[in-house]
C-alpha cells in the first residue's frame, strides 16, 4: 500500500507479498466508448495472510484470484496493467491495484479485499475504491477450494466494476442510477433496486444498491447500511433462489458440465452468504442448512424427479426464510402463491394444514409430475418435508389457534366452488 494515500481500509501484518508482472501488450479494453474515461496504467500487488494449512502456493493463488480480477477490470475499460512503475523506457504507472487475500479460521473463511486507486473519471482527480467479498471454505479441499476462491475473485471484482460504473462513468449502462444528491433520491433508488430484485433483474438491482452504498454523506448512514445489507444478503439470497430453481431442472442422474456448474454456483452462493453474514446466527444457520440439503441432493443416486422437485422447493424455502426473518411470521397465502409463480418453481399450492403452536404446513404439487412436497413453518424455522413418492398422507390439522398471518383468511380448497 502506498503511504500517504487516503484509504477506506488499512491492511496490517502481511506475511507474504508478491508483486507480479503482467506481460506484454494488454488486450484492447472492451466497453470503452464515447464519454468513457480512458483506462489508466496501473501496477498491482497481492498480499496473502494466513492459509498455510491449505497447501496453496502463491503462484496458484495469483492465477486463481488476482490475475482474473485484473483481466476483468481491464476488459471493463478501467485499467491497463503494466510491468513496472516507469524506468528503462517503460510506461509510468498512474495508479495501483492492491489485492489482499486473508484466511481466517473457526470457521475457515477467505476474504478478498481489492483497493484500486488512480485518476479515474473525466475530472482526473485521484480516487480510491475499496471492495471485498468473503466465502466459507469449511469442509472443502483440493479442487473445490480452488473453485470457491475463483468465485470469491469474481464476486469482489464484480462489485468493484459495478461501483466504478455507477459512480465514475457517465456512460454507465443504467443512467437512472447515477450520483445520488439527497436522502429522498437514495430512498427512491433503494425501492427501485428492491423492485428490480423481486423481478429477477439482479444486475439492475446491484447497480442501484452499489450507488447508494457508495454515495457518502449524500444519504444517511442507516440508508447506506440498508443498501450494504442488500448487497451482502438480499441479492445473494435472490441469486441463490435462482440457482436452486435452475438446478431443479438439471438431470442430476447424469454427470454433465451443466449439472456440475449449477451445483457449484448454488454452493458458492450459500458459502458466500455464510461468510458475509457470519455475525447473524439465523442467516448463517439457514445457509448451512441449505448447504446440507444441496450435498444430500448431489450425493443421491438416480437424480429422481422427487430430488429435482426438492431442489426447486429449496428456492422457495429460502425466499420464505427471508420473509419470516424480516416479518417475524409465516408468509400469507397470497405471498406464497405469488412467490411460487414469480420464481417459476413449477409448483402450485395444493393445501395448507395448521398444527399446534402456530405451526403451518404448506403442501405443493408439481405442475409437471403431480408429485407433492411440503414446507413446514414453525418456531424452529422453515423446513422441507419429505413426501416419499408424492402420495404421503399428511396428518390432519391439530387443534390450536390459527397463525396471525392467516387468521380469518380463506384457505385454498375451502372456498365455495374450489377445485
Amino acid at each position: 500500500m502506498t503511504s500517504g494515500r487516503a484509504t477506506a481500509h488499512r491492511w496490517r501484518l502481511p506475511t507474504v507479498t508478491a508483486l507480479w508482472l503482467v506481460t506484454g501488450t494488454a488486450a484492447p479494453a472492451v466497453g470503452v466508448g464515447p464519454g468513457r474515461p480512458e483506462p489508466i496504467p496501473v501496477v498491482h500487488s497481492l498480499t496473502i495472510r494466513g492459509g498455510t494449512g491449505l497447501a496453496l502456493d502463491e503462484d496458484s493463488l495469483r492465477r486463481t484470484v488476482s490475475a482474473p480480477a485484473l483481466a476483468r477490470l481491464r476488459d471493463a475499460g478501467w485499467i491497463r496493467p503494466i510491468e513496472a512503475e516507469g524506468g528503462d523506457g517503460s510506461e509510468a504507472a498512474a495508479g495501483r491495484a492492491d489485492f489482499e487475500l486473508a484466511f481466517g479460521s473457526d470457521p475457515l473463511l477467505a476474504t478478498l479485499a481489492i483497493e484500486l486507486g488512480g485518476p479515474f473519471g473525466h475530472s482526473g482527480a485521484f480516487a480510491t475504491r475499496t471492495t471485498r467479498a468473503s466465502i466459507a471454505l469449511a469442509g472443502l479441499d483440493g479442487p473445490r477450494v480452488t473453485a470457491a476462491l475463483e468465485h470469491l475473485g469474481q464476486r469482489a471484482t464484480g462489485r468493484l466494476v459495478a461501483e466504478l460504473d455507477g459512480s465514475l462513468s457517465p456512460a454507465a449502462d443504467d443512467a437512472r442510477f447515477g450520483p445520488i444528491g439527497s436522502e429522498a433520491e437514495g430512498r427512491d433508488q433503494l425501492e427501485a433496486g428492491r423492485l428490480a430484485k423481486r423481478a429477477g433483474r439482479l444486475a439492475e438491482a446491484r447497480r442501484a444498491f452499489v450507488g447508494i452504498a457508495a454515495s457518502g454523506d449524500a444519504v444517511s448512514a442507516p440508508l447506506r447500511r440498508l443498501a450494504q445489507d442488500e448487497l451482502r444478503y438480499g441479492l445473494l439470497l435472490a441469486e441463490t433462489q435462482q440457482a436452486f430453481n435452475d438446478l431443479g431442472s438439471v438431470a442430476l442422474a447424469h454427470p454433465s458440465p451443466r449439472r456440475d456448474a449449477a451445483i457449484a454456483r448454488a454452493e458458492h452462493l450459500l458459502r458466500q452468504i455464510w461468510a458475509e453474514n457470519i455475525d447473524d446466527r439465523a442467516r448463517t444457520a439457514e445457509a448451512r442448512r441449505a448447504l446440507e440439503d444441496l450435498a444430500d441432493a448431489r450425493d443421491r443416486v438416480g437424480g429422481s424427479l422427487q430430488t429435482s422437485l426438492r431442489l426447486r422447493m429449496q428456492a422457495l424455502r429460502i425466499a420464505m426464510v427471508d420473509f419470516a426473518l424480516s416479518a417475524g411470521r409465516c408468509p400469507e397465502v397470497e405471498w406464497i402463491e405469488d412467490a411460487a409463480r414469480r420464481m417459476r418453481t413449477r409448483v402450485a399450492l395444493d393445501e395448507i394444514t395448521f398444527e399446534a403452536n402456530h405451526a403451518m404446513r404448506y403442501v405443493f404439487r408439481s405442475t409437471a409430475s403431480r408429485r407433492r412436497v411440503a414446507l413446514r413453518c414453525s418456531d424452529d424455522g422453515i423446513e422441507i418435508v419429505e413426501t416419499g413418492d408424492g402420495i404421503a398422507d399428511f396428518p390432519a390439522a391439530l387443534s390450536g389457534s390459527l397463525p396471525p398471518a392467516l387468521s380469518g383468511r380463506t384457505v385454498p380448497g375451502e372456498a365455495a366452488g374450489a377445485d
